[in-house]
């Protein structure tokens, strides 16, 4: 037997004939290897994922997402790194200012909008 190649061995495949871009693994039985197609393989199924970048998200390719910031305040932005979402707008608050004068806008005082009283007097219906 022609054992200088792997095909050539007894436990493998006979050839590579339409294996192009497969992988080899243990057969079912344990006792030989086959060519499998690369599809739904997990990539877990190869050991655990550590720190390298080499398949983080681009645009040129989806590859892996970062790690995880674990922080509810930050989103994953167009280049590919965690950001805090800018301070725009204003928070603004209301609150009862005074007890006269015609209409119920009274000023804005930093973030608070303040209201005039109403009074029952002035045939307000509610």
């Amino acid at each position: 037997t022609d054992t200088d190649t792997f095909v050539g061995l007894t436990d493998t495949p006979a050839d590579f004939a339409d294996d192009a871009g497969k992988l080899l693994r243990v057969d079912s039985s344990s006792g030989a290897v086959e060519f499998v197609s690369t599809t739904g393989i997990a990539t877990d199924t190869f050991g655990p994922l550590t720190d390298i970048t080499t398949n983080n998200a681009t645009t040129g390719k989806h590859g892996f997402l970062l790690k995880l910031t674990g922080s509810t305040s930050t989103y994953l932005n167009a280049n590919g790194a965690w950001s805090t979402p800018p301070d725009t707008g204003e928070v603004n608050t209301a609150s009862n200012a005074g007890t006269t004068g015609i209409g119920i806008y009274y000023t804005k005082s930093t973030y608070d909008l303040q209201f005039k009283a109403i009074h029952s007097t002035g045939n307000i219906l509610i």
